[in-house]
């Protein structure tokens, strides 16, 4: 099976000479998962196999392969105008600035890397392991390239209105359903007037760990709310953290008021 993807992929890559079994089972193993997860049938493999390759990949295998940065590159335009003419034609009362604050909301890295591992991306992307085994921040910076990336994958392989069908439904509806086309970011200030919405004690923020030098911090903080972790947030700073974990909650209390819990 995998030779016959390697004969459809000569344009975008080749072996040298001492090839990696491992190697290319690792390839063939994140190509056949991504079939899995894609509503349409792949044309071009190896505009897949590119948009997978993180270049720490490069490092670690013998095969010749390309990393996904031109690829992110393409993606990342293709997505901006997916968003602008969705938002566009969806709220035409919105002006150009909320159109800019709503756009940013969804191409975030956050909401970028989220999407990218309810899609089973971190399980499928080819880096070197080593690398980001224990870096949660690395690797959702990593799935949230990999999620561009695929893209622009999708954009050369079926074109644009194929493009635009997978970003609407795998992150422009979710989206909105976590409230993204919204305008205020101040999460904290969010989840501080729902709780008094619902007359509970203000959110609780708890410092779950404080690691790396004094000159680059990374903090993990959750958020507790009536009694319960509703959110946990990872930066560089206490009150990124700490907006993060704000964002998380909010997700978490969207889902549940849409389920009928709330």
């Amino acid at each position: 099976m995998f030779s016959e993807i390697l004969r459809s992929i000569g344009r975008f890559f080749f072996f040298k000479e001492k090839k990696s079994p491992l190697s290319e089972k690792r390839v063939e193993d994140s190509i056949l998962k991504l079939k899995s997860i894609l509503p349409f049938r792949i044309k071009d493999t190896g505009l897949y196999i590119k948009a997978l390759t993180h270049r720490s990949y490069l490092e670690v295998t013998h095969l010749n392969l390309r990393c996904n940065e031109r690829l992110e590159f393409l993606g990342d335009a293709v997505l901006d105008l997916i968003l602008s003419d969705y938002l566009f034609r969806k709220d035409t009362a919105l002006s150009e600035g909320d159109l800019t604050k709503i756009r940013s909301n969804f191409v975030d890295k956050y909401s970028l890397a989220d999407t990218g591992i309810k899609l089973g991306l971190d399980k499928i992307i080819l880096t070197n392991r080593n690398y980001f085994r224990d870096n949660d921040k690395a690797i959702r910076s990593i799935v949230a390239d990999a999620f561009e990336s695929l893209i622009g994958a999708i954009y050369l392989d079926q074109g644009l209105k194929a493009a635009a069908s997978f970003v609407e439904k795998t992150l422009i509806l979710p989206g909105i359903e976590a409230g993204l086309d919204k305008t205020d970011e101040n999460y904290k200030g969010l989840l501080l007037e729902y709780s008094h919405l619902k007359k509970w004690d203000q959110p609780n923020y708890i410092i779950q760990s404080e690691t790396g030098p004094q000159h680059n911090k990374r903090f993990v903080i959750e958020v507790k709310l009536h009694d319960e972790i509703l959110g946990s947030g990872v930066g560089s700073s206490k009150k990124e953290a700490e907006q993060e974990a704000a964002r998380a909650a909010l997700v978490t209390l969207n889902i549940k008021k849409l389920s009928g819990n709330i």
